[in-house]
């Protein structure tokens, strides 16, 4: 009864447009907000109770499954057995790379799993949500991060959301805005001082770039170590491109003009249908 209680109460509030309910429960012991002896099936309980208050409230906001710490468990599958998704409109999990030294971080792994527990147990309708992601750096407080810590970042954060919508992901939000130290261990699309890193400048860029950014497909017949991505934002098509090295490309966009975006922003137009460029680690999408 509490949990239908402050679900009704919390979602009069207008600004929120979803709902996660409980942080990490698979992760006991690990934050504030498990327990070493809550199972499975008592966080459903307490979800379900709370799900319908929120549905019972007048804003009916979108409610979320309790974000899963990192890959698939038996715990995540047990909830999903205790018909978690007929409350649940998302499922939402948490997954980060972690700085290799790398200008291009690995993109996040273990997607798939995640969505096949939603294809198993879930309904046609439930929603699949990263609610954590992001770059895992050593930075102790109160050091800055290095110039080659922010590159990385940028385009370790970027690289990922891409992978990760063309995996079928349907909202990666990125993890954090404020500078957040975890031990030595640093989240933050903000610097210290509240100044912008590299990689907010990166995910501004992208999601303007990007659109709607309904995933097509990827690029056949590109030159080796270049990848890339098709995306529609509504009648514009928009290609996301990059490589690990410098690498000569070009494509037949067969349409009368073309934008060409930096992962920083800097946009050139080309009024030709076929149109050549320079693949780099950073990501470069073209409209």
């Amino acid at each position: 009864m509490a949990a239908y209680k402050y679900a009704l109460a919390a979602a009069n509030y207008p600004q929120a447009d979803a709902w996660e309910i409980w942080n990490e429960a698979d992760a006991p012991g690990s934050n504030a907000f498990s327990s070493g002896n809550e199972s499975a099936d008592q966080y459903t309980a307490m979800m379900k109770a709370a799900a319908i208050g929120f549905h019972d409230s007048p804003g009916k906001p979108l409610i979320s499954d309790a974000g899963t710490a990192g890959q698939r468990k038996p715990y995540t599958d047990l909830r999903a057995r205790n018909d978690v998704f007929s409350y649940a409109d998302i499922h939402a999990f948490h997954l980060y790379a972690t700085d290799d030294g790398s200008e291009v971080p690995n993109a996040w792994g273990g997607i798939p799993p995640h969505l096949d527990l939603v294809n198993t147990y879930g309904r046609a309708t439930t929603k699949r949500w990263i609610t954590e992601g992001g770059v895992k750096f050593q930075v102790p407080t109160p050091q800055p991060m290095t110039s080659k810590q922010q590159r990385a970042q940028a385009r370790g954060f970027v690289v990922a959301t891409l992978t990760t919508l063309s995996q079928c992901v349907d909202k990666p939000f990125a993890f954090s805005l404020p500078p957040l130290n975890e031990g030595s261990t640093f989240f933050g699309l903000l610097t210290r001082d509240w100044a912008p890193n590299a990689a907010f400048t990166a995910e501004s860029a992208m999601t303007a770039a990007l659109g709607h950014a309904a995933y097509v497909g990827t690029l056949p017949g590109l030159p080796a170590g270049v990848t890339a991505f098709a995306f529609a934002d509504g009648d514009d098509q928009v290609i996301a491109l990059w490589s690990e090295n410098p690498t000569d490309v070009t494509l037949d966009l067969g349409a009368d003009k073309a934008t060409r975006t930096t992962i920083v922003g800097a946009s050139t137009s080309s009024p030709r249908p076929t149109a050549g460029t320079t693949s780099r680690p950073s990501p470069t999408p073209r409209i």
